[in-house]
């Protein structure tokens, strides 16, 4: 999910000739088109469009607060969302430091309050995002929460449980609801590990079936594997066809949608 491992990893494949399935929302990772890099969440600035199209134009909010850390993704993430908002007026701007103390939330909480704010994205780490939402919650705020794709990750998902109501997250606008068993694979994640999978471990669960299945008809070969990826579309169970665009990027349409609770 962070951005400078996944750079790391394309000088790796540049180097070696290995095609890489990318977690990171960093949409620096695919600019350089390289042939061997492929993304399976949506990059910041997809996560963005979609983000303020929810909520300027489906929601019509008049006041949203972006709580952005103060960090490369989140600086990246949070510049993203506010270049795709079609109002700044509509758009209050917080920066949370990199470390951030407990007079730093309490600082938020009340500047949100006073700029009476309807709606709330959060473009931090997992750990601070779950903190945040923790004390709003206990504060008696029902704040409608939109979360990004890395600050929707664990320890985000575990720290919170029943607090998750009122969360939003971005996801596959095709996603399937039921495997080739009858059974989702959130179902069956949560069977097996006691909760439910966070959006990491459901792109996870797509890029290694998707490897087994390249491997599966093309044989260990990392030239055949690349061209695989690049232009054979596969099904996936959790987000129906899986595509690539020339640049390396997942040909799926985004959407809004809540956070299950516990």
């Amino acid at each position: 999910m962070e951005g400078a491992t996944a750079h790391l990893a394309e000088q790796v494949a540049t180097k070696a000739g290995v095609p890489v399935l990318s977690l990171a929302p960093d949409t620096t990772t695919t600019q350089i088109n390289l042939p061997w890099i492929f993304r399976c969440v949506p990059s910041d600035r997809a996560e963005a469009t979609v983000l303020a199209k929810e909520l300027f134009v489906e929601r019509g909010y008049t006041k949203v607060a972006l709580v952005m850390q103060d960090y490369r993704e989140g600086r990246l993430g949070g510049s993203a969302f506010r270049a795709a908002t079609p109002d700044p007026n509509r758009l209050v701007t917080f920066l949370l430091p990199q470390e951030p103390v407990a007079s730093d939330f309490d600082y938020l909480l009340e500047r949100i309050r006073q700029e009476q704010v309807e709606a709330l994205v959060l473009w931090t780490r997992p750990a601070e995002a779950s903190r945040f939402v923790e004390l709003l919650r206990q504060a008696g705020s029902e704040l409608e929460i939109y979360l990004s794709v890395e600050a929707a990750q664990p320890p985000f998902l575990a720290a919170l449980g029943t607090q998750a109501r009122g969360l939003h997250v971005i996801a596959p606008a095709a996603s399937s609801d039921s495997g080739s068993d009858g059974e989702s694979f959130p179902v069956r994640y949560k069977e097996r590990g006691g909760e439910l999978p966070s959006p990491a471990a459901t792109a996870t669960f797509d890029c290694v079936r998707l490897l087994v299945s390249a491997v599966n008809d093309t044989g260990p070969n990392r030239a055949r594997i690349q061209d695989y990826l690049a232009t054979s579309p596969r099904n996936s169970e959790t987000i129906g066809q899986v595509a690539f665009d020339p640049q390396g990027n997942l040909k799926s349409p985004w959407t809004v949608r809540p956070l299950p609770a516990e």
